[in-house]
């Protein structure tokens, strides 16, 4: 994995081709997509967990429903090996503090240089801010941290959503192949992008995530677009099921180019046309 130890003064890092696809590990910033990410516009601190600061908020907390899906469904499905914070497979209402069990002299250490360091971020600054950040070695700390497995059965939806899409990941073999240089992408609007799995013989994957409103693509001039020869696009899965609290999913491809449905990502794979259709 690549290191650096002065991150936070280059604008990017080393790209890393030599890298293995399970090499690499993510995890969603939504928080990003939604708000400057910590270190972003201004260094503004947005609560994002396991980051720089100290007042976690949960990803399903900071974006409506269906943009917390097809952002869910882009970790788990894209190359490299997902991490999830403790209870994000079933949208913990407790939140991820930084906690730490030292002896006492180390924890003072830990939680000065703590404040010390999120000072970098102008409103964590603010005396009344630093005042409220969770000491990390204060038991309080770790026991609102705790999580609640009922929640499981409770946010259903969110806990099958996590649940099949590491299935999708783990049991389809064009998904789970990891090759190295076996997905391309390409943008298809100001919120829309599309990533293509490449199977054997043809037997590719889409995964078409569109984070704005409904998106009428025609022309679709996009070549990763195209099914393989003779072929059509069918949907394998979408974050629009009803089984995740959604509304459902018609053909992308269709009559009249392809309407991809807002706030959704939808895995398509493909299917030999029949006589007579647009394929």
């Amino acid at each position: 994995m690549l290191t650096n130890t002065n991150t936070r003064q280059q604008r990017r890092l080393p790209v890393g081709a030599e890298v293995l696809p399970e090499g690499g590990v993510h995890f969603s910033r939504l928080g990003s997509w939604l708000s400057a990410p910590s270190g972003g516009a201004g260094k503004r601190a947005r609560p994002l967990p396991g980051c720089d600061t100290s007042f976690s908020e949960r990803y399903h907390k900071l974006s409506n429903p269906g943009i917390y899906r097809a952002i869910t469904a882009l970790m788990l499905l894209a190359p490299g090996t997902p991490m999830l914070f403790q209870g994000q497979e079933f949208a913990a209402s407790s939140p991820f503090f930084f906690f730490a069990d030292h002896a006492p002299d180390l924890g003072h250490q830990v939680n000065r240089g703590r404040r010390e360091f999120l000072k970098q971020f102008p409103n964590l600054a603010l005396p009344e801010m630093q005042a409220a950040i969770p000491e990390p070695t204060d038991p309080t700390t770790f026991a609102r941290c705790k999580l609640d497995l009922s929640e499981r059965h409770k946010h259903s939806e969110i806990y099958a959503l996590h649940r099949d899409l590491l299935h999708l990941r783990r049991q389809d073999p064009v998904l789970h192949a990891q090759r190295p240089g076996g997905v391309d992408g390409a943008v298809l609007g100001l919120e829309t992008f599309v990533l293509r799995f490449f199977g054997g013989n043809g037997d590719d994957r889409l995964l078409v995530v569109n984070l704005g409103p409904n998106l009428h693509l025609d022309p679709a001039p996009e070549p990763l677009l195209a099914p393989p020869p003779h072929m059509l696009w069918e949907t394998l899965w979408s974050s629009e099921d009803p089984r995740y609290g959604g509304l459902g999913t018609t053909s992308l491809e269709t009559e009249e180019n392809w309407q991809i449905p807002g706030h959704a990502a939808v895995v398509l794979r493909p299917l030999y046309a029949q006589e007579g259709t647009h394929a």
